[in-house]
């Protein structure tokens, strides 16, 4: 399973790291990093025609989610608006991915 994969890479204690600054008191645990992997991994590969796309998709999706980490409220489950980020770039891609193919 790629997720299983990414999430063993050197990467997840950078991200875990990262999570844990912004979020102490709600990801404090590997286990509730473990669940914001399933849960975006989810979203990645319900929308992706491969693996390789759903780890793009992933990528791209924490990428938008680091750069706009202060934009979370608290207001909602942090792993609900992950989601969202994740949900809105597998759509975003697949959008592009249609534009390509209708040009070409």
């Amino acid at each position: 399973d790629w997720i299983l994969k990414f999430a063993t890479k050197p990467s997840q204690s950078l991200v875990y790291s990262l999570i844990n600054l912004k979020f102490k008191d709600t990801i404090t645990s590997k286990a509730g990093l473990q669940e914001v992997f399933q849960v975006t991994a989810g979203v990645c590969n319900r929308y992706a025609q491969s693996m390789d796309e759903a780890e793009d998709i992933m990528q791209d999706g924490f990428v938008k989610i680091f750069l706009n980490i202060n934009e979370f409220k608290g207001e909602g489950s942090l792993v609900a608006w992950m989601r969202r980020i994740m949900i809105n770039t597998a759509i975003t891609m697949v959008l592009q991915c249609l534009v390509l193919i209708h040009l070409f």
